[in-house]
């Protein structure tokens, strides 16, 4: 039997190439959506202002081998300055 990992990769806002975070599962992540809002500040990982990022666009990619099933989001964002959500946290 395949194991199954899930990657969700969030790029940096206007970015297609920094990667701000990654996490990592064993279960599959809720699904998003262009237009989403992303609390940055609330992630352990960065030290990113309290601004909100918006989902501008996803990009799935599954990569199958013998062993395992990889399924990785990139999820391309760009910044939401001065919203109540930006405050949070």
């Amino acid at each position: 039997m395949k194991t199954a990992k899930y990657i969700l990769e969030i790029y940096e806002p206007g970015s297609i190439y920094d990667p701000w975070t990654s996490i990592s599962s064993a279960s599959p992540f809720m699904a998003l959506s262009k237009g989403d809002l992303l609390n940055p500040g609330m992630w352990t990982d960065t030290n990113h202002p309290k601004d909100v990022a918006r989902i501008v666009g996803l990009e799935h990619i599954v990569i199958e081998n013998d062993l395992s099933v990889i399924h990785k989001i990139l999820v391309y964002t760009e910044l939401v300055p001065n919203t109540p959500e930006g405050k949070l946290g």
